[in-house]
């Protein structure tokens, strides 16, 4: 994964964190975590859609 999350990845990691943003945050939510990717944080692809959403953000 390049860093970049795309829609559809977000709608997973969205729905398994039991969350439901306004529309108007997703964007704002993909470039925090494009951010985070680029500073060091190591995200990985879901593999599992009921993994634990904090797994998918590694340090």
């Amino acid at each position: 994964m390049s860093g970049d999350i795309d829609g559809a990845t977000l709608d997973v990691l969205l729905r398994v964190a039991g969350l439901a943003p306004p529309e108007e945050c997703r964007a704002g939510i993909m470039a925090n975590l494009a951010l985070l990717a680029r500073h060091g944080a190591h995200l990985r692809e879901i593999d599992d859609p009921m993994a634990d959403p904090a797994e998918l953000i590694a340090p």
